[in-house]
């Protein structure tokens, strides 16, 4: 009788710690797992997101400077044309990385003018970067004004006659920062405008 007694508490005992065993295994398989997709879901929605407003940053992103190279510049021009085409603001950094600082870049720039020449031409664009070079030098904004007065070094056929006759018109507005500026050009635009530098700073 004992020995029937202790058979079925032990076996009263296993039953109900199978019980429970599977009802602890349920809730595993169903909570954490819940759990962890929400999370992965949530972390994936974050890294997205920062991602598409990196590439939207670096897709915005203008380069200036002496270490500019022409990739750098046309990469300029195509940000300058996307902005105007959606009538959004023009940074300054933009208003002066669209001026060219070398030769390889003002021939980039100046190709845009000649459809019978090059496929790639856009007398659209083309106009209104020179529209907006004149505009901000006689505004003055940033470093605008050196950057076009060093235009001088590199400028040659039909846009320099329209060069040099805007020159005049910048120093007349600009006299003191032209004189101020002129040590600071390169030699060959230095020569270039020295007659310039004469007449308005001696």
């Amino acid at each position: 009788m004992r020995k029937t007694f202790l058979i079925a508490i032990s076996f009263t005992i296993i039953m109900v710690s199978c019980a429970n065993r599977n009802k602890t295994d349920s809730n595993s398989k169903n909570q954490p797992k819940d759990t962890i997709y929400s999370t992965k879901s949530t972390d994936s929605n974050k890294l997205l997101s920062n991602t598409v407003k990196s590439v939207n940053q670096d897709s915005l992103k203008v380069v200036v400077g002496k270490d500019r190279v022409l990739e750098n510049y046309a990469k300029n021009l195509e940000i300058f044309e996307r902005l105007l085409s959606k009538k959004e603001y023009l940074p300054l950094n933009l208003l002066e990385g669209i001026i060219p600082t070398n030769e390889d870049e003002y021939l980039h720039f100046y190709m845009l003018s000649s459809p019978e020449e090059y496929p790639e031409s856009n007398l659209n664009l083309y106009w209104a970067i020179n529209s907006s070079i004149k505009k901000s030098t006689l505004e003055d904004k940033g470093n605008c004004l050196y950057l076009y007065l060093n235009m001088a070094e590199f400028v040659d056929g039909e846009y320099a006659d329209a060069f040099f006759i805007h020159v005049p018109i910048l120093i007349d507005k600009h006299k003191s920062k032209f004189c101020n500026l002129y040590i600071d050009l390169s030699e060959r635009s230095k020569y270039r405008l020295r007659d310039f530098f004469d007449e308005s700073c001696e």
